[in-house]
């Protein structure tokens, strides 16, 4: 039994080889050979407007509650090879702030601070602390307390987290 694909014209054996299933379709397969469906596909989403949709989708679902969790969810996981359970256990074994000055912080997540030589997860930082501790890596000059504080943050123990999955 063969079937002609309505794109290319081509009669070809009518199976799931050369044609996708398609419940409403004659023998229940796509009027469209699998060839052709898929180079059908890739047009579609090179074009313009795929994009833009995409783009508008991707913007949308980032702002709704599930969005963010999953993006979230996702950044972490990738970058660091832990959950939001991980984050939410290690965030609260520090006291709910930030592992060197203390502070809680308001309208941002705290930084996932991590050794780039080993790939271990150190602590929580807030942007403040996280910023200051790559200038003191770079050799910028700190006033004694906050000297103090970097040696005694890099001092404790890594946890035993890995960099990446």
């Amino acid at each position: 039994m063969t079937k002609t694909c309505n794109q290319c014209h081509r009669a070809l054996e009518a199976t799931l080889e050369f044609f996708f299933f398609h419940k409403t379709g004659k023998y229940g397969l796509r009027a469209v050979c699998i060839v052709c469906y898929l180079e059908k596909i890739r047009e579609s989403r090179n074009s313009d407007r795929y994009r833009k949709y995409q783009r508008e989708y991707k913007r949308k679902y980032t702002q709704t509650a599930h969005g963010q969790v999953s993006t979230r969810r996702l950044s972490y996981l990738a970058r660091y090879g832990i959950t939001i359970e991980d984050y939410s256990q290690l965030l609260g074994s520090q006291g709910g702030g930030c592992a060197i000055c203390g502070t809680t912080p308001t309208n941002k997540r705290l930084a996932v601070d991590h050794c780039h030589n080993t790939g271990k997860i150190r602590g929580l930082l807030c942007m403040t602390c996280n910023m200051q501790l790559g200038r003191y890596h770079a050799g910028y000059r700190f006033s004694k307390n906050y000297q103090e504080a970097f040696e005694n943050y890099l001092e404790l123990p890594e946890h035993n987290v890995f960099v990446g999955v």
